[in-house]
Parts: C-alpha cells; sequence; structure tokens
C-alpha cells in the first residue's frame, strides 16, 4: 500500500479549535465523580476528551481537530484506523477468535518474526503492556542470576519496582537503584553491590546518548558479569528494523518492546538470550490476556507493511522536514531552543521553561497537538502538507509567546541552550543527565532541585 493513503484530508471535516472545550469540561466533571483520578488529558495540561482519529488527526467531542504529534505516547506509529492493521484486526475477530486455550500459530509465526528482526532475540514471551515487559524482564534476570539487586536508568513503567523514581511518593526499594545515566555512579554502585547486582536496565536515549554511550554500559556489564537490559518499549519500532541494538550494533542479553509493535493495540514482548528466558520455567510469569489474539494480528500485519513499505524512509524525511523548518524558526527566535535530533522521535527544550508552557498551548489553539513534556513523534500517516501547515501554526504560535512574554527574548543571536537547563530538562524528561562521565558532585545539586 502507497503512503499516499493518507494524504488527502481526513474523513471527518477539520475545523479550527473553539478552545472552550464545553462537552469535555462537562465530562470530565462526570469522570471525576466515575474514576479513581481528576487527571485530566496530557498530564492536565489540555482538558479534551477525545472521540475520533484517522491518518495523523484526533477530534475532541467538541468538533475540534488537531495534527497530532504524540502518537498516543507512542502508540501510534503507521497512523490512527490505519485500514491494512483494522482489517486484520476485524477478521480475527470475526473469522477466528481473540483467544484459545492454548497458544495459537499466529503467536508462533509473530514469534519468529520478532526472532528475525531484533539481534538480541532467541526466544520471546508476549504480554500486554510495557510494564509487564519490564517487570518480567527484571523477574528473569533474577531468578537467571540468582541476586536481587537492579541497577536502572530512564522510565520503565508503574510497577512498585520502577516507584522510586518519583521522590514525592517517598517509595523506598533498597534493591532498585537509579543511577541516573552517569557512569561514575554507575561504577559507584557495581562496587559497592559486587555479587548482588542482577542486571542492569537502561531505556536507550539516543536524542541525547550515542552509541558510544551505551557500548560503554555493554563493557562494564560484561566486565562486571551483570546482565544488560534495553528497555526498548519507546525504541523498538522508532530508530529502525531492530531497534537501537540493531541501528547502534549493541547487543543487550534481554530487550522490552510496545509501542508501535501492534500499531495502538495492547502488545508487548520480552525478547532475548534462550538460556535466560527459559528461567520462566523457575518462575511465575503468566497471564491469562498474554495470549489474545487480535494485537498478534495486528503486530502481525504493521510487520508485515513495515517490510513491503518503506516507512523508516519516510518518517526520516518527514521528520528531518519537519525538524528543519522548526530549527529555522526557532534560530531567530530571541531565546536558545533546542529540536533534535533524530527524525521519528524528537525533543524540544526551550532555554525557559515559561515560554514553552505557552508555546504548546498556542499551539494546540491552533490545532497542532505536541506533548509538553514527553517527545514529539512522527507517524506513516504525516507528510508534507502536513508539516507545512503545522510549521505555519507554531510560527504563529512562537510569536503570540513573544507577544505575551517579550521580556524572556533577550538572548543573543545563535546562543545554545545552557548546562544547566539541558541538565534540568533532561531530568525531567527521562531522569537522568547528558553529562555523563561528570563527576557525581558536579551534579548532585541539581538532581536534589529536581527532587525537591
Amino acid at each position: 500500500m502507497n503512503q499516499k493513503k493518507f494524504d488527502s484530508p481526513p474523513t471527518r471535516e477539520r475545523q479550527e479549535p473553539n478552545f472552550q472545550w464545553l462537552r469535555s469540561l462537562s465530562l470530565l466533571k462526570r469522570a471525576s465523580r466515575v474514576t479513581s483520578s481528576e487527571r485530566v488529558d496530557l498530564e492536565g495540561t489540555f482538558p479534551m476528551i477525545m472521540e475520533h482519529a484517522e491518518g495523523a488527526y484526533v477530534w475532541d467531542v467538541d468538533g475540534n481537530s488537531y495534527l497530532d504529534f504524540t502518537a498516543s505516547t507512542g502508540a501510534i506509529i503507521l497512523g490512527y484506523r490505519h485500514p491494512e492493521v483494522d482489517a486484520a484486526v476485524v477478521d480475527q475477530i470475526l473469522r477466528r477468535g481473540t483467544i484459545f486455550p492454548t497458544i495459537a500459530e499466529m503467536q508462533v509465526r509473530l514469534a519468529e518474526r520478532l526472532n528475525s528482526i531484533f539481534p538480541c532475540a532467541e526466544r520471546v514471551l508476549f504480554f500486554r503492556t510495557g510494564s509487564c515487559a519490564t517487570t518480567a524482564a527484571i523477574r528473569l534476570a533474577r531468578v537467571f542470576t540468582g541476586r536481587s539487586k537492579v541497577l536502572t536508568s530512564g522510565y520503565h513503567g508503574w510497577h512498585d519496582w520502577h516507584l522510586h523514581i518519583f521522590p514525592r511518593f517517598e517509595f523506598k526499594d533498597e534493591n532498585h537503584l537509579d543511577f541516573r545515566y552517569n557512569l561514575n555512579f554507575l561504577e559507584a554502585l557495581l562496587l559497592k553491590h559486587r555479587g548482588d547486582v542482577a542486571c542492569i536496565i537502561i531505556t536507550p536515549e539516543p536524542n541525547f546518548f550515542g552509541p558510544e554511550y551505551l557500548q560503554e554500559i555493554r563493557e562494564i556489564t560484561k566486565r562486571e558479569n551483570v546482565l544488560l537490559i534495553f528497555d526498548e518499549v519507546m525504541s523498538g519500532f522508532r530508530y529502525g528494523r531492530g531497534g537501537i541494538q540493531a541501528r547502534f550494533d549493541i547487543k543487550p542479553d534481554l530487550a522490552a518492546i510496545s509501542k508501535g509493535l501492534a500499531n495502538g493495540l495492547a502488545l508487548s514482548a520480552v525478547l532475548g538470550r534462550a538460556d535466560i528466558m527459559r528461567s520462566r520455567d523457575q518462575t511465575h510469569l503468566a497471564g491469562t490476556f498474554h495470549n489474545e489474539l487480535s494485537s498478534m494480528a495486528a503486530a502481525l500485519t504493521t510487520i508485515e507493511f513495515f517490510e513491503r513499505e518503506r516507512v523508516y524512509e519516510h518518517l526520516d524525511r518527514i521528520g528531518t522536514y519537519f525538524l528543519q523548518g522548526m530549527n529555522q524558526m526557532f534560530a531567530d527566535a530571541g531565546m536558545p531552543i533546542f529540536a533534535g535530533r533524530f527524525p521519528s522521535l524528537f525533543h524540544i527544550i526551550f532555554e525557559v521553561e515559561a515560554a514553552a508552557e505557552v508555546f504548546y498551548a498556542e499551539a494546540l489553539a491552533r490545532g497542532i497537538l505536541m506533548h509538553p513534556f514527553d517527545p514529539q513523534m512522527i507517524t506513516y500517516a504525516h507528510n508534507e502538507t502536513d508539516i507545512d501547515m503545522a510549521l505555519e501554526k507554531l510560527k504563529e504560535a512562537l510569536q503570540a509567546v513573544r507577544r505575551q512574554l517579550p521580556e524572556l527574548f533577550c538572548f543573543p543571536h545563535g546562543q545554545n541552550l545552557s548546562t544547566e537547563t539541558l541538565d534540568f530538562r533532561t531530568l525531567h524528561e527521562f531522569g537522568g543527565t547528558i553529562r555523563y562521565r561528570a563527576p557525581i558532585n558536579e551534579i548532585a545539586e541539581t538532581w536534589l532541585q529536581v527532587d525537591r
């Protein structure tokens, strides 16, 4: 299927957002009475309730349409309601069934396909969410090594073992220690707990750490006889065939994948060495819905589409076009603004956070939906017409920020982001410092500020 499927406007008529969200606000009040949380969409920033999505666009219950660059936090990679994926899911439901008493042939075929794609994969275990996959990988590592401690950097989900990354919850866990991407801190922890560390689990962040960083971690784990787990829940299908491990040619012992695998349906997997994966027989990793098949039908169709079409070329081309346009716009802003680096998943960081808050709100008012804290993402459904429109609207949004906060735009032309801003923002975005060989005492104060 040609990419031009989504070049025409979505079937539902687009309209400029009215920025009032009357129905959304009413529904949010109802939701607060029947759900356990009052947190609204996108971390409470925009009070929207969505109703419909297609291609690269989403619609809220008030009829407002938005060009979406969140990809639903990375779950969507081909575009919303992709016709081939949807057809495969419907066919599975109507003609075959969604779950059986034992595994199905489709599960075997999907496992074989993943084994052929990811360098570390010799065996595969399926789960439903990224959190389940990372937790399962940790359990396998502990059983295989007979050790208890886990050293970690990055976000790995909502389960108890990872709650220590949120200081406000005051959750103490001496078996899970965060080295915040700093290799000096990592080596100090390995020395202190030598013989007790089962594994290191890290989320690759290639916009800030190149292959040399992950290669150094790989060498450390081999030297210390510690397992290495890549959390590729986000990166597994964003940076090319086989994820970061294939792109950087660095093979972990285990990996977790999820987002993009089934183009929005709930599916995750742990991949890895056969001897480690066989540790499943010495622990408990069962779940009734791990064998659910509609998501596997979506995954097989998504992978087949990737292999037939030039999806990664399109993501790189459209993403590069978008980044070049934004960086040209930001260059003359009078404030350092970083947008980069990988085209399919990139970060935008403002020198002054107050400007960022207004920027994203003004973008939304013009029909551009971006995540105010997480990275932005391109899908196969985005095209040059979409990007041209987005750049025009984002230019208007930036001009609106200048009108509202003129005193913030006082930096010399061409000035880069300050080290302090980068440290602070990266700690907020993925929990680590980009100065990964800095002495611990140099960056400890920044960590304390963020933790407060």
